[in-house]
């Protein structure tokens, strides 16, 4: 008897074993099930253990069938959790199980209840739900918008859309599945190495990468399988965006591990160095892209830079008939391109020469602009962005002024709200300790006024960094377009000319180094997408069907096996509790765990000292 009792102790539940009788219990009553289960019938273990099993087995082959059979066994085991009398027991409460019944019991394994199961279903179905809604009416209202013909008809039917839902799927197949392959493997892991020990020797470097960083490798491995469910996500979408996105952020968080662990300090990186220095890369292929190659940039990126851009085309004259055609934004960005392509003409001012300046064909959009242009203006480009303006330094001037307060009152406005609301709002929300209110009750209106001067300070000094880097970056970009016509040769690189001005004005970015980072990011991903559309379009590289997919799924499994690893390592609080979400099923920032655990034990020892001290 007592070595039935410690067969059955060597059980090990696995998720399989809740999600069977989770199943039927949707089929059938808790009684119904016992009486099922009680007519199957099942062969009894052993007493030989699996480990003694393996030592007695003549041969390899042996071995390796006692390992399939128990790795079998594993993956289709009895039910641990026990259904009675319409309650959930735990096997390893023997109290409430009777010592005759024919269920295994169990006294060293984790176990998670039919109720958690269940709950993780729910709650990936609210998710999915809530995905499915927000999508669902973004849409409408970028129908709504749009003011086409039956939009209001087409915003309702999008509540039948295809891709929003397959979106939304794709979503919480990954989050689920990842959680699902993950306990399988740690299941697993015992069996695996017993297996793998039958060919590589125990202090091997194979086996102890495979076991002493099984933690780091699991949820690799776990995030790689998991992250192939992307393909759910329609092609049509921004899939390369969310595959590009996730490279970067595993990139980033490779370097922030290592930066932590001291191999960065090891290399002697100079302070001034940061996240910043990787914007003029990033912005001297957007600026190039903008003009020659705009369908490889995101949609987000061409509006932006056409939106501060406004400043720099040149709009009507005053008494301008309404119906006389005039350039658009996007025409004046085309034919600057064009000029470069035809290595910049040489430029006769209609206004002095009538009769001897003629106009290329390719310049006809732009016609109404470059006849007006005054007679002292010497390059073509300075005839499209300052017509009425002979001298450059003062029309670059004259926008960066405007530039300064069009641009500063929204950057202002925003950090304000930032500062004042979003933090209070955050501190009603976080609890505080005993000492933070003691400390807050006991603080005076001067010290508050104090702290609120400078908190106002931080933002007007934010907003003048903030609005440098925006203003003096976009005005740099098409006065170097002018200036390095006027010095350069009319074929010296004329068209990568422009990612060296982007470049150049890039540099603009160290004044916002402090707050800019998430800019910078984006910048950088935003970049390494275009680059790949351009080599696309360009046919210098041939592109890999489902390669999205691959490279979400390998970066996906790099984050969550740093992640496990080092959270710290992760930048933002809110995607550390989307990664706990996914791993853990709790959206919290382990981070903070950490320090309310440790706060806790701080405060638990000094309580015990005080007890020794009485």
């Amino acid at each position: 008897m007592a070595s039935s009792e410690n067969s059955n102790s060597t059980d090990k539940p696995g998720p399989l074993e809740t999600t069977s009788a989770s199943l039927v219990g949707f089929l059938f009553s808790p009684e119904e099930y016992l009486k099922i289960y009680d007519t199957i019938t099942f062969k009894k273990h052993a007493e030989i253990t699996f480990k003694s099993e393996l030592e007695t087995a003549p041969t390899t082959t042996s071995k390796i069938k006692v390992s399939a059979k128990e790795v079998a066994r594993l993956l289709f085991p009895r039910p641990v959790v026990v259904i009675k009398e319409n309650q959930y027991i735990d096997p390893t409460d023997e109290d409430k199980l009777d010592p005759l019944s024919p269920y295994p019991i169990s006294t060293n394994t984790n176990i998670r209840s039919l109720r958690t199961f269940k709950k993780t279903i729910r709650g990936h179905t609210r998710v999915l739900g809530k995905a499915y809604i927000i999508l669902v009416i973004f849409k409408s209202l970028a129908l709504l918008r749009s003011r086409k013909k039956n939009a209001l008809l087409r915003s309702v039917l999008v509540l039948k859309d295809k891709g929003s839902f397959c979106s939304s799927l794709a979503i919480v197949a990954i989050s689920f599945s990842y959680k699902i392959i993950y306990e399988v493997l740690v299941i697993l892991k015992p069996f695996v190495k017993d297996f793998i020990g039958l060919f590589i020797h125990d202090k091997s470097i194979l086996s102890e990468l495979l076991f002493e960083y099984a933690h780091t490798i699991i949820p690799l491995l776990s995030g790689i399988t998991a992250g192939t469910f992307l393909k759910i996500f329609p092609a049509d979408g921004p899939r390369d965006l969310i595959a590009v996105y996730a490279l970067v952020r595993s990139l980033e968080l490779v370097y922030n591990f290592l930066e932590d662990s001291g191999y960065i300090a090891a290399l002697k990186k100079p302070k001034i160095i940061g996240s910043w220095a990787l914007f003029p890369f990033a912005y001297a292929q957007l600026f190039h892209a903008f003009f020659f190659n705009r369908d490889a940039n995101p949609n987000m990126v061409n509006s932006t830079l056409f939106l501060l851009s406004k400043d720099f085309c040149t709009s009507p004259p005053t008494g301008y008939p309404r119906k006389a055609p005039w350039p658009t934004q996007a025409q004046l960005v085309d034919s600057i391109a064009k000029l470069s392509r035809a290595h910049y003409p040489k430029f006769t001012s209609p206004l002095m020469f009538p009769d001897t300046a003629t106009l290329p064909n390719y310049l006809e959009s732009v016609k109404p602009v470059v006849i007006r242009a005054h007679p002292a203006i010497s390059t073509i480009t300075g005839a499209l962005l300052h017509p009425s303006e002979p001298s450059q330094f003062r029309a670059l001037a004259n926008i960066v002024l405007k530039q300064y307060t069009a641009i500063g009152k929204y950057v202002f406005l925003l950090y304000l709200f930032k500062s004042f609301f979003i933090k209070r709002a955050v501190a009603k929300v976080e609890p505080k300790s005993n000492k933070e209110e003691f400390c807050d009750s006991e603080e005076s209106t001067s010290s508050r006024a104090i702290s609120q001067l400078r908190l106002l300070l931080a933002t007007i000094f934010n907003t003048w960094r903030t609005t440098t880097f925006i203003v003096m970056t976009t005005a740099s970009s098409w006065a170097g377009i002018e200036f390095a016509q006027s010095i350069l040769s009319n074929r010296f690189i004329p068209v990568y000319r422009y990612k060296v001005i982007g470049f150049l004005s890039g540099l603009w970015a160290i004044f916002d180094k402090v707050s800019g980072r998430g800019r910078y990011m984006y910048a950088v991903r935003a970049a390494i997408l275009s680059y790949w559309r351009v080599l696309v379009k360009e046919k210098r590289v041939r592109p890999v069907r489902n390669g999205d997919v691959y490279i979400f799924a390998l970066s996906f499994g790099v984050i969550m096996s740093l992640f496990e690893l080092s959270p710290g390592s992760v930048s933002g609080p809110v995607v550390r509790k989307v990664l706990s979400w996914i791993s853990t099923g709790t959206f919290s920032d382990p981070l903070n765990k950490t320090a309310v655990s440790l706060t806790d034990a701080k405060s638990k020892d000094n309580d015990d000292d005080n007890n020794n001290d009485e």
